[in-house]
């Protein structure tokens, strides 16, 4: 019941005058601590029911969606609580307010701000450095550049240099030039020479220290020709190996040029492939499986699937889904017509491979993610297989079975009722019969965890109580697989079950002689509901007996599939033993 779970509050569904709405505690660890802080409960922690109703929150706290008055998000209750929520300020140190000659004391968020600031200077300082350094390097570049510029246009200026320059390309570049010449001129810039000597010339007084001669002959001229000519000669190379390339490309799209007969055999191959697919074949000349690639998301196999996952599309096209290469060996075994097969690795085929009939069978080859979409299992198999629906005339057996029946009682589990079964096969009951209100035996949980015993057992479904008579033995002793073993009914309300239970005595499950009985029913209940009312008059009218597993102190009881297997099989150790001894005694009439 909603009961709101501020104190003294006293709202809950019953005791609502105002009609108010109640609210869960916020998933976020930070807003649910606001809450319990607020409402001031002390130890007390809310669990996955505690609500608070709507009075303890203001109106803005709330919006209106669809039509629905909803709690707004991030909303703390503040209404007619214990406490109200307020945000903590600091406290300021009042004695050192007081005193401002008191030196201010050193908290840990000073200390890391003094750290940080220290830190910071020290990176200006460095910055500061560094700026001062490289302002000096380009006055002293500045000094330089411009001697250079002045001696490059005194010497441009000379006639002699004039007629030498008359050439296009450096009319075109004067300015390259006299950039490239300041370059040069910068090798022996740092030297300081009082006077640069020209040889062209005539009169000069050379008093000064033997130098080397600066050459200006039309050097430079030279080397920038050779350059642009080096550059014209790259990019034609590199066209005609472009050229190239492009032809090989073209080559390599050429297609070949295939003979005819090659042709009309590659045609015929597919043909006759075709053709085989259409007939239903598996196999082709040469013995190799015959399957169609199909691609993600075909519409055949979707609607092939969709149909077998409903249980009235399987009744009415008759057809059963199996999942795992095992299970549809066990099917091709027990003689049941395989109709499809869906598969992602040809692994999985080449095991089918001994057991694939000629004819009648559609392969399909599909991406593990299509299989893996319609597969109930974290890790699936990767092939499907699709089988006929096994009747009861069609089952053949491979060894006589045992006067035993099981009677399936509202078994609602598919994994439970698939266990039952695998029980049934295994001990060798003739038949197992289905009352209406079990799971679906086709359903693929229930193929799956049978394990193949559907090919091997018949099974009688959806029977009423009335004609279960029809299909038992005349004179068969029936049992019933019961947990219940208390004689005291008083607290149980329904007063008929309590006194058909009275009615039938309980014995362990060790303690009946099944060798000298004719034929046996065993009735078997689910977890959930039981055994059913009917199943207890049934018993009653047959003078039937309720079978009890003796079990540890503290468990109540076992798996149905457990249960069924530790009686079924004491009932087949029984049989067997009798069996043995009467072989013996006819083998040693013979001898004598």
């Amino acid at each position: 019941m909603n009961q709101c779970s501020v104190l003294n509050c006293g709202v809950n569904v019953i005791n609502n005058p105002n009609k108010e709405t109640f609210h869960r505690f916020p998933v976020e660890s930070i807003y649910k601590e606001k809450w319990i802080r607020v409402i001031n409960r002390g130890d007390w922690a809310p669990n996955k029911y505690s609500v608070i109703c709507s009075k303890h929150f203001k109106e803005e706290c709330f919006m209106t969606r669809n039509g629905r008055r909803i709690l707004k998000r991030a909303s703390i209750p503040t209404e007619a609580v214990p406490v109200k929520f307020k945000v903590k300020k600091p406290q300021l140190d009042i004695d050192i307010l007081s005193d401002p000659s008191q030196p201010r004391p050193l908290t840990p968020r000073r200390k890391k701000l003094i750290v940080q600031c220290s830190k910071l200077r020290e990176s200006i300082r460095k910055k500061q450095t560094t700026i001062r350094n490289l302002r000096s390097q380009t006055k002293r570049l500045r000094g330089k550049y411009d001697k250079a510029e002045a001696i490059v246009v005194e010497l441009l200026r000379h006639p002699y240099l004039q007629d030498q320059l008359t050439h296009k390309y450096i009319e075109k570049k004067t300015t390259m030039f006299s950039i490239r010449s300041v370059r040069l001129y910068s090798r022996w810039m740092h030297r300081r020479p009082a006077k640069v000597i020209i040889p062209f010339e005539q009169d000069f007084n050379n008093q000064l220290k033997k130098e080397k001669v600066i050459d200006l002959e039309p050097v430079l001229v030279e080397k920038e020709l050779k350059k642009k000519l080096d550059k014209d000669t790259e990019i034609n190379v590199n066209r005609k190996e472009s050229h190239k390339i492009q032809e090989n490309i073209a080559f390599k799209n050429l297609k070949p040029i295939v003979p005819n007969d090659i042709v009309e055999k590659r045609e015929t191959k597919i043909k006759k492939r075709n053709f085989y697919l259409s007939q239903k074949k598996v196999y082709d000349d040469n013995g190799e499986i015959l399957f169609e690639k199909l691609k993600e998301n075909d519409g055949r196999i979707s609607s092939l699937l969709v149909k077998l996952k409903s249980k009235k599309e399987r009744m009415r096209t008759n057809q059963m889904l199996v999942e795992g290469w095992r299970l549809i060996v066990d099917g091709l075994e027990a003689k049941c017509k395989l109709k499809y097969i869906i598969f992602s690795q040809i692994q999985d085929l080449h095991n089918l491979h001994p057991f694939l009939p000629n004819v009648g069978v559609q392969i399909y080859k599909v991406p593990y993610k299509e299989i893996s979409k319609w597969s109930d299992l974290e890790t699936p198999p990767g092939i499907f297989g699709v089988f006929e629906m096994p009747t009861v005339e069609n089952i053949k057996r491979l060894s006589k079975p045992l006067p035993m029946v099981f009677i399936c009682d509202n078994i609602r589990v598919p994994g439970n009722l698939g266990a039952i079964l695998r029980v049934a096969v295994g001990a060798g009951c003739e038949s197992v019969l289905l009352t209406k209100g079990c799971v679906d035996v086709w359903d693929p949980k229930v193929v799956r965890s049978a394990a193949g015993a559907h090919f091997r057992q018949p099974i009688y479904t959806s029977l009423d109580w009335e004609e279960i008579p029809n299909h038992l033995v005349s004179d068969s002793s029936l049992f019933i697989a019961d947990s219940n073993v208390t004689t005291d009914y008083t607290e149980t309300t329904d007063l008929t079950s309590n006194s058909l239970l009275s009615q039938i005595p309980v014995l362990p499950y060790y303690g009946v002689e099944f060798s000298n009985l004719k034929h046996i029913t065993l009735v078997i209940g689910g977890e959930t509901e039981g055994i059913s009312e009917e199943s207890y008059r049934l018993a009653t009218s047959t003078n039937g007996l309720r079978l009890n597993i003796p079990l540890q102190r503290g468990v109540d009881s076992l798996n149905t599939g457990m249960a069924a297997a530790v009686i079924a099989f004491e009932i087949r150790k029984q049989f067997l033993q009798v069996w043995r001894k009467e072989k013996l005694e006819r083998e040693k009439g013979q001898i004598t």
